[in-house]
């Protein structure tokens, strides 16, 4: 029988000992935990002021046949309120089981130095002189659901005691989260310059629809006249 040098049986344990460490040191592998196909359309939900336990109901909504009510025909909000979200001011319209629609505007920055920034910068500012206020790069926008959509870049300008206007209709975009789908919108009526009867104004239309086969045209109105300005949406 072999017998090994003592020299030899230390090398030999020494082999083992580092297989043994090279072993241990192989991180364990962990199932992949899938991840939530609903987190996006849940954050834009509390974003918007929807109540926990309601959010929860709007997801489970997702995979059934029941729609969310501000979707239905003739549904009618239960409540109204105002948030101002990321910049945006949005007037909001609440349906009993947590779903909502809103109009939104950006809200203007004071410029400090009299210039607008770039249209890349994507800011909201306010400039003006004696009776007259610009409003350049604002954000128009409507919220149905899981759906916003309108327009960024929007040009305007409020001129006391005369007629107001609009210089540039903007850029338009959507975002349409999980149960629905929709189009870019595209500007479908304008009139840029106020009249002694009418306001200015720019649509924004576009499609949508939702899992639950239910398909319309939804848009976006800025309407600018008498000093003001506001939007309104379908």
């Amino acid at each position: 029988m072999q017998r090994l040098h003592p020299h030899g049986v230390r090398k030999a344990v020494a082999v083992v000992m580092a297989g043994l460490w090279m072993f241990a040191a192989v991180p364990p592998q962990f199932a992949l935990v899938p991840s939530d196909p609903y987190s996006e359309v849940r954050a834009h939900l509390e974003t918007f002021g929807v109540p926990s336990h309601q959010v929860e109901t709007l997801i489970l909504a997702l995979e059934s046949d029941d729609p969310w009510e501000v979707y239905e025909v003739g549904a009618i909000p239960v409540s109204r309120d105002r948030l101002i979200i990321d910049g945006m001011d949005y007037r909001i319209s609440r349906f009993a089981d947590g779903s909502f629609s809103a109009q939104g505007i950006e809200i203007p920055r004071i410029s400090t130095n009299g210039r607008i920034q770039s249209r890349g910068i994507q800011a909201c500012v306010v400039t003006g002189g004696s009776g007259y206020k610009n409003y350049d790069n604002c954000q128009v926008d409507g919220v149905w659901g899981a759906i916003v959509a309108g327009a960024t870049g929007v040009d305007f300008t409020i001129v006391q005691g005369s007629y107001d206007r609009i210089r540039y209709a903007g850029v338009p975009f959507q975002r349409c989260l999980a149960g629905t789908t929709c189009s870019s919108p595209s500007l479908v009526a304008s009139r840029m310059i106020e009249t002694t009867s009418n306001r200015a104004f720019i649509r924004w239309q576009g499609d949508a629809s939702t899992i639950w086969g239910m398909s319309w045209n939804y848009w976006v109105e800025l309407r600018v006249g008498r000093d003001t300005y506001s939007t309104v949406t379908s």
